[in-house]
């Protein structure tokens, strides 16, 4: 142990999987001290000391811990043993052994010895007052091998030799961030200090990186902060309402667009702050279909025609009519890019009932079955994962007509069985995936929602079909899919590699209401 420090009050310590520090708190006895010029700051910290025993008590991000779509967690630091203590002390007070500078804590996510320390706490100081006083022929009696006056003119210069070493954009809570939404105005960026002592002043200026205006006529906004206890320092920053217009083109670019860079800098220094960047945020469309099937029950295709224009009014849309699975294809690839899918008109498990046998349907079992006028038919949905359809970050598909959620039972045909997913289970891994890629991003995830009904569905419930209200002899099931997409480069060129992470199933009931659906529906949440 001569070797080693003890470890006490204030100790920095680091999760390896975070990405910031945090210090020790002792919390669990007030008697043993570091011998120091004010011991009473100074508790030697032990084995007890587990659990939220941290100031902030978090690491930063918790790279145990991803989030869908990217990034991780917040880490919540906590911990339940300590390893690598003195054991030959025991503190009356809290029955722990003093930790050393080489001890390492167990957090629950990050596993055995997962937090190291990396600063221990204590400081052996040499004031400015004890250097001048000193006998520098003394000195170097005791030390030939130094340059006394040399030392003391450095240690004078460091004690003034203030600088920030770094910026970091991060949120209210101070957690890191790399981008903003194009409604955001307020900022925070946190700096970390050297030499400062608590409640001094530190500057930097926030610019935006292309050059324009960025707050009040002025290119340039200067900032001050205060330096607090662990040396850190946060900065507010309001930018201004932009005046400049979004490019909302939809049959565009597959890389996310990039408004504005925004960067922090250290005035007379080389700090300069990773460029916060804005994403602008594509609309997604609204798309409302009804099937056509031109045959001789003219009010039948009347009345689906009535249906969708009516939901589609409601919606501030335009109905498409659609009479083969061809034309529903082409009109979604019209459409730019889906949030909101929905479908009127006949179906059943296998797919869409359109025009003839010229529809929409599970390609396996259709093909097996003979079902096709046109044999090309039954490749339709499987590709559309080569078409370029659109959707967005969640997509939502209601196929408010029959069975379309209908799961069917093993179909036995010459002694051999044949399973299938309906089609409403099926659509969600066939659409295209085709969302925004950034250039950093090499996995990313999205969400297709699919709703069907398990039977008869009534277009005309309570009269209300004008309203987008509609049930089903059976239920209505909504069908949720969580994908990850893999970005993979192939001869220079970007490959993607489609997964299903999770799967969720809901029975909504016998009725909905088509209408609240979409407008409740979020195009950005991606939960499960």
């Amino acid at each position: 142990m001569s070797q080693k420090h003890l470890v006490c009050q204030g100790a920095t310590c680091q999760c390896q999987f975070g990405n910031a520090s945090d210090k020790l708190k002792v919390l669990t006895q007030t008697k043993a001290f570091i011998n120091e010029e004010e011991p009473q700051e100074k508790l030697v910290a032990t084995t007890a000391d587990i659990g939220a025993t941290f100031e902030k008590n978090t690491f930063g991000l918790c790279q145990m811990q991803p989030i869908p779509g990217g990034g991780y967690k917040p880490c919540q630091a906590m911990v339940t043993q300590w390893s690598g203590a003195y054991d030959n002390i025991t503190y009356e007070e809290n029955n722990g052994h003093p930790l050393l500078e080489d001890s390492k804590a167990t957090c629950p996510i990050g596993g055995k010895d997962c937090i190291s320390i990396i600063n221990h706490g204590q400081v052996a100081e040499i004031t400015n007052r004890n250097l001048h006083s000193a006998d520098p022929i003394k000195m170097d009696m005791i030390n030939p091998f130094m340059d006394f006056g040399k030392f003391v003119n450095d240690s004078i210069d460091s004690s003034v030799n203030k600088k920030i070493t770094s910026l970091t954009w991060v949120d209210k809570n101070r957690e890191p961030i790399d981008y903003f939404d194009e409604k955001q105005s307020v900022f925070y960026i946190l700096a970390q200090t050297q030499n400062y002592t608590k409640g001094e002043t530190v500057s930097i200026e926030v610019e935006e990186s292309n050059q324009e205006k960025i707050q009040d006529g002025n290119y340039l906004i200067p900032l001050s902060s205060v330096v607090e206890a662990d040396g850190t320092a946060l900065f507010e920053v309001n930018i201004n309402e932009k005046n400049t217009t979004i490019n909302h083109g939809l049959a565009q670019e597959k890389k996310k667009v990039i408004e504005r860079r925004i960067i922090a800098r250290v005035v007379g220094s080389d700090v300069v702050s990773s460029p916060l960047e804005e994403r602008a945020k594509i609309s997604p469309t609204i798309l409302v279909t009804y099937g056509q099937k031109i045959v001789s029950k003219d009010n039948d295709d009347k009345f689906v025609k009535q249906t969708g224009e009516g939901c589609a009014k409601l919606l501030g849309v335009n109905a498409q009519p659609v009479s083969t699975g061809k034309e529903l294809l082409q009109t979604m690839e019209n459409a730019g890019r889906i949030g909101a899918f929905v479908f009127w008109g006949h179906s059943w498990n296998r797919g869409l009932y359109l025009k003839d046998n010229e529809g929409f349907y599970v390609d396996t079992i259709e093909k097996i079955l003979g079902n096709h006028r046109d044999s090309s038919d039954f490749e339709l949905l499987k590709g559309m994962k080569q078409r370029t359809i659109k959707t967005h970050k969640h997509s939502l598909f209601i196929f408010a007509s029959c069975g379309t959620a209908l799961q069917p039972a093993a179909i036995e045909i010459d002694e051999i069985k044949y399973t299938f997913d309906s089609f409403a289970y099926a659509f969600g891994n066939y659409i295209n995936k085709e969302i925004d890629i950034v250039d950093d991003e090499v996995t990313y995830y999205y969400k297709i929602t699919t709703i069907g009904a398990t039977a008869l569905s009534n277009l005309f419930w309570d009269k209300e079909y004008f309203k987008g209200k509609v049930k089903t002899d059976g239920v209505f099931k909504k069908i949720e899919k969580l994908y990850k997409i893999t970005v993979i480069p192939e001869n220079s060129e970007l490959h993607t590699n489609t997964e299903i992470v999770e799967t969720r199933v809901t029975d909504l009931g016998k009725k909905i209401d088509v209408i609240k659906i979409i407008k409740d529906y979020d195009p950005e949440n991606i939960s499960i």
